[in-house]
């Protein structure tokens, strides 16, 4: 599989997306948009949290926890989120980083635990 990644920035600086393209015949999108409210850093994720994205997410994460900053997730947009998917949310949820604005079937993932 060809991944790409691109960074797309936006409005002067204040908030920038991330953007992973699949190959040419199914293109999958995540889209990390960075904002600032009051002392917190928010990460607007929007699209699917599955595979190589999961990873995206992590290393967004990551580059903002070195800097220190107060950490919250949007996941208003979020449209699907694989196994994978479910664990990195699990963990970042583990490590204190805030998240909110998420369906109730994203609530029912993060609550129910793998069986089996």
């Amino acid at each position: 599989m060809n991944y790409v990644n691109s960074v797309v920035p936006a409005m002067s600086g204040m908030m920038s997306a991330y953007r992973l393209a699949k190959s040419k015949k199914e293109t999958a999108l995540l889209r990390i948009t960075r904002t600032t409210k009051d002392e917190t850093v928010w990460l607007k994720l929007e699209g699917k949290i599955v595979g190589p994205w999961v990873e995206e997410c992590r290393r967004a994460i990551e580059k903002e926890s070195e800097l220190g900053t107060l950490l919250a997730l949007d996941l208003s947009d979020v449209t699907f989120v694989d196994s994978a998917g479910v664990a990195f949310l699990r963990e970042t949820i583990r490590k204190g980083v805030e998240t909110s604005a998420h369906s109730s079937f994203i609530t029912e993932l993060l609550k129910t635990e793998k069986s089996g």
